[in-house]
């Protein structure tokens, strides 16, 4: 029986099982084609979304390290834990960590833009934004997108708009965006929880918040043991790489006629 899982952290977004159990899904509901699902498609939502995580990750480890900086500071028993040396490294550990994972969320961000942002941009793509709402929800609009020569001609355009060999590469700076930015989450909170003990204080009830919540970062939108083996396969196997759908040139829709007559 599905339920509603009862997470460690980030409660505030429900987590919930998916039950399908003779479901049957009309032509008028399959989003691509069938057979495609954990394909190019997949991977090219992916290239966006996983540096995202990765973000979140860097602001949990930031709550976290604001927080372990006010413990630090704090007097205790007539000293200043940030008065000692093992204190001071362990907060350069962290800044560099965070700093880190910044960069390679930013590299992600920037070169993301690149793709989606010019995707966005294209008078071809402004063209279909600047049709009537009332067109583009209109049932004939939406059956003709919906059909064999919409879902062909949407694939045709996505490879004519976008370079197979940057979206591959963001797809590497996506991952690993994500597994450096959640990893790096878990090392500065976990490790702010160490060095302060059992020391009951405000500061350290929200570290152990922010653990509980930069926990759920390593699992979501691929594992991290996933995502490093996307950057292998991408940049030192050479084994995978994001490739549109050519549907007129290759054969998928052999009884529809393209551009040109293709």
């Amino acid at each position: 029986c599905p339920r509603v899982e009862l997470k460690m952290g980030q409660r505030i977004s429900h987590a919930a099982e998916l039950l399908f159990e003779d479901v049957f899904v009309p032509d008028s509901h399959v989003i691509g084609s069938e057979g495609e699902g954990m394909t190019n498609g997949i991977l090219s939502i992916m290239a966006a979304s996983r540096g995202l995580v990765g973000a979140i990750g860097i602001g949990v480890a930031r709550g976290a390290f604001k927080n372990f900086l006010a413990w630090a500071r704090t007097r205790r028993s007539g000293k200043r834990p940030i008065d000692e040396e093992r204190i001071q490294m362990a907060l350069a550990d962290m800044k560099a960590a965070i700093q880190e994972a910044r960069g390679l969320c930013l590299n992600h961000g920037l070169a993301g833009d690149r793709i989606f942002g010019g995707l966005l941009t294209n008078p071809m793509m402004k063209a279909v934004f600047m049709m009537p709402r009332e067109m583009r929800l209109s049932k004939p609009y939406r059956a003709y997108q919906q059909s064999r020569l919409g879902k062909a001609l949407a694939n045709y355009v996505m490879s004519v708009l976008v370079s197979e060999e940057e979206m591959t590469d963001v797809l590497s700076l996506s991952s690993l965006a994500k597994f450096v930015g959640s990893d790096n989450a878990m090392m500065v909170t976990s490790r702010a929880l160490e060095l302060m003990g059992t020391d009951d204080s405000i500061e350290r009830r929200w570290l152990e918040k922010y653990y509980r919540d930069a926990k759920l970062t390593q699992i979501y939108e691929g594992t991290n043991q996933l995502n490093r083996l996307v950057v292998y396969d991408v940049d030192i196997a050479k084994t995978l790489r994001i490739e549109f759908p050519r549907p007129f040139k290759e054969g998928l829709y052999a009884d529809v006629k393209g551009p040109g007559g293709e």
